[in-house]
């Protein structure tokens, strides 16, 4: 009996969160997604992907299998991370005998405005590229990566950049030094499509960064002092508004909204002793979830 070859390889990497340290939407394009400027940030609450590629796959087998820890109902082909399997495999050339098995272990949660989701899809993305797409770099999966949502191109190279358009236009910038942030995570999500729907920039001023190519950032767009959802998110959330109301006056700190929330982070300038203290404080304010104190996450462009 013929033994049937086959051939793994295997990738496991950490999958950052992000924080949009500004936020800005110049308004609605035709196709009905909103062009945004933001600066966004990753950050070392991570998920743990494992992606798996073997060449020889039998037939009948799925080409894409997919496994959550800890469990989720919904079905592996609504998750962003198989969907990305998909579309690589759709445009990789000449790839029919492969099958993909991706693992998650999640951490970081959903609808809190942090990008997990599309962090997992882009590890998908970067794995696949280094195991069977020749290491062509993130430059060549931003095509793929923009079709499945608007973080997964910043995802590719991660650190922090600045991103325009609907995502894809993605400028790294180097020297933003390290920081640690008060990440507060309420016992709720928040839908990224409510809160676009119900946004009004009627009467309202874009807020623009400017040219940062060159000369970096100015302080004010990398300490989290402006995101355009927030007032939308604190109206259809109030309870959320009463949560940051809450930080500010049991931590002093100026909180501000990450994406279209419902995660809340404060740049933290204390030691890891005051921020203990700090943290026990805010886990006792009602409807809080979990606290975390998060440091700045490298760019992942080069590593996997």
């Amino acid at each position: 009996m013929r033994v049937r070859e086959v051939l793994v390889a295997r990738i496991q990497c950490r999958a950052p969160a992000k924080l949009n340290l500004f936020l800005e939407v110049l308004g609605k394009r035709p196709d009905g997604y909103h062009d945004l400027e933001t600066v966004i940030h990753a950050v070392d609450l991570t998920d743990e992907v494992t992606v798996e590629v073997e060449a020889g796959r039998r037939s009948g087998e799925p080409v894409v299998a997919m496994r959550c820890d800890p469990a989720v109902t919904a079905a592996p082909e609504q998750n962003l991370a198989y969907r990305a399997a998909e579309a690589y495999l759709a445009v990789a050339p000449a790839l029919p005998e492969y099958s993909v098995k991706i693992h998650l272990q999640k951490r970081i949660p959903a609808q809190a405005g942090l990008g997990g989701g599309s962090s997992d899809a882009a590890a998908v993305l970067r794995a696949l590229d280094a195991l069977i797409g020749g290491g062509k770099g993130p430059e060549a999966l931003i095509p793929v990566a923009a079709r499945l949502g608007a973080d997964v191109p910043f995802f590719l190279f991660g650190g922090t950049a600045v991103c325009e358009g609907i995502g894809e236009r993605v400028t790294p910038v180097q020297g933003v030094p390290s920081r640690e942030f008060i990440l507060v995570l309420p016992e709720f999500g928040v839908s990224t499509a409510e809160v676009f729907s119900n946004l009004s920039l009627d009467l309202t001023v874009p807020r623009r960064l400017g040219s940062v190519i060159g000369s970096g950032l100015p302080e004010w767009a990398i300490d989290g002092s402006f995101n355009r959802l927030a007032d939308t998110v604190f109206c259809l959330f109030p309870e959320l508004a009463g949560i940051g109301r809450e930080v500010n006056r049991r931590a002093g700190l100026r909180f501000q909204v990450t994406g279209s929330g419902s995660g809340l982070f404060a740049v933290c300038s204390e030691g890891t002793g005051t921020f203990r203290r700090m943290a026990a404080r805010l886990e006792e304010i009602p409807g809080v979830a979990e606290v975390h104190l998060v440091s700045s996450f490298p760019a992942t462009s080069q590593a996997i």
